[in-house]
């Protein structure tokens, strides 16, 4: 996966920086797939897991704390992906390694069109709030 880059920018620094983290957990999950590294693996996806968290509570209260109108929405769609990233780590759990591919493309291509298209939502009424 091609990692962060300025078309990713929301204009809010610390939530480009955490979108930028993402992109680095993401990738350092590719490479321990296409490694075999079965030990980074495991480790690689619950920081991911719990970054994740902290990205997304940091996200959603700092939206509530501006009023942001498509809070909910947003909230909707970060509770899914991170069903999506446990339900990755319990089959990891179950040794389930086969889906590894298949579930690192999703999570590649959620972050992408969800920075691309919900999180791009944000940037200007954030921006026009004052925030950068």
């Amino acid at each position: 996966m091609a990692g962060w880059n300025p078309d990713y920018s929301v204009n809010v620094a610390p939530l480009d920086d955490q979108h930028k983290m993402l992109f680095r957990l993401i990738d350092d999950l590719g490479e321990s797939i296409r490694q075999g590294k079965s030990e980074s693996l495991g480790t690689t996806v619950i920081e991911l897991d719990n970054y994740t968290l902290y990205h997304f509570i940091t996200e959603e209260r700092l939206l509530e704390s501006y009023g942001y109108p498509g809070l909910e929405r947003h909230r909707k769609e970060h509770e899914k992906f991170a069903a999506s990233v446990k339900e990755f780590k319990n089959k990891l759990a179950q040794d389930n390694s086969t889906l590894s591919m298949d579930i690192l493309n999703y999570l590649q291509n959620w972050l992408k069109n969800h920075i691309l298209v919900t999180d791009k939502k944000y940037s200007s009424y954030l921006n026009e709030k004052g925030l950068y």
